[in-house]
């Protein structure tokens, strides 16, 4: 039987985790689904704990290789699965009972997605937004374009039909580092004719076990241009009157979430002269506005970004080199 939902599971020394993600898993109300956990070259015991899920429920299937990075597991996944529908958990996260269940009500839709619960040692659980919406053409796309949660694309949390995947040739980009989740969900997204928000679906995000990479600015700033460019394909594709509010919104949104990342890497390249730096910071802005948006501009407008552009490099260098200071 062809289950309806492929659950894929990149593992990679998370010993620690690993029981309560699979157990949560296999404690879903909605039951027809196939579970693949792909080892990426564990040597923590991870391998071990998968063989023997193995052994316990049909539904399980494990893939053995060597360490590759996540996106190389997800792919490895993402070939093998069967089912009409396709999600990711993260081996350190968790579900909810009706996590499947709640998922799997949007199937009529090409993409759906749930906020989470975030979890860690930090601070309490967070519930993210509720937000319950359909776009499926483009009166619903300028109307609720804004709620869709551009700014934080992880690949969990969300149900991807795998006819799309496999008739686009989808996956995960192996060359990358960081950010290939939300590439690969823009991306998706693309492709797809309708969107279905379904509220709060039952994920608990764990932060307190997330790796921190030390990721340049350069590759952040390369990065973030190839995701606006995808907004942009996405935006042609939805709406082809460019409403200014829409486009800036979405962008600023974007930006305000992986600004502070970037500029704190920048911040501690020693190899970077103060000037250089402010003249990166200075000219990010505009590097990143898409072309869409930029050319709604006025004059004006453009008058005033470049008689403060200078003072607001130097604020926001000064800014954040007293943060990076405080931290260290």
């Amino acid at each position: 039987m062809v289950p309806e939902i492929s659950i894929i599971i990149p593992v990679y020394n998370a010993k620690l985790f690993l029981n309560r993600c699979i157990d949560s898993v296999l404690s879903q109300s909605f039951e027809n689904f196939e579970l693949l956990l792909i080892d990426d070259g564990s040597n923590d015991g991870s391998e071990l704990i998968c063989d023997g899920y193995v052994a316990i429920d049909s539904r399980i299937s494990v893939f053995h290789k060597s360490n590759g990075g996540v996106s190389a597991a997800r792919n490895v996944g993402i070939k093998h699965c069967r089912g009409k529908f396709v999600t990711f958990i993260d081996a350190d996260d968790y579900v909810g009972y009706d996590f499947l269940d709640r998922l799997i009500a949007g199937r009529e839709y090409d993409f759906v997605y749930g906020n989470s619960y975030i979890v860690g040692s930090n601070h309490p659980c967070v519930i993210e937004k509720e937000v319950k919406l359909v776009i499926n053409d483009e009166a619903s796309f300028n109307q609720n374009f804004k709620f869709i949660p551009l700014a934080k694309l992880s690949p969990w949390n969300k149900l991807y039909r795998r006819q799309i995947i496999e008739n686009y040739h989808l996956q995960f980009d192996e060359s990358m580092c960081y950010g290939e989740d939300t590439l690969f969900v823009l991306q998706y997204l693309f492709y797809s004719q309708s969107i279905c928000m379904r509220g709060i679906v039952p994920y608990y995000y764990d932060d307190s076990s997330s790796d921190k990479y030390k990721i340049s600015h350069s590759y952040l700033l390369n990065w973030l241009s190839q995701c606006i460019n995808s907004y942009e394909t996405i935006f042609v594709k939805w709406n082809s009157s460019y409403e200014k509010a829409l486009v800036l919104d979405a962008v600023v949104s974007f930006q305000r979430n992986n600004y502070y990342r970037i500029l704190m890497s920048l911040i501690k390249d020693d190899k970077i002269s103060v000037c250089e730096k402010l003249c990166i910071i200075d000219n990010m802005r505009v590097a990143l506005i898409p072309r869409q948006a930029a050319k709604f501009a006025s004059k004006k407008e453009r008058f005033v970004e470049l008689s403060f552009s200078f003072s607001f490099a130097w604020i926001t260098y000064s800014l954040f080199k007293i943060i990076s200071y405080i931290k260290s």
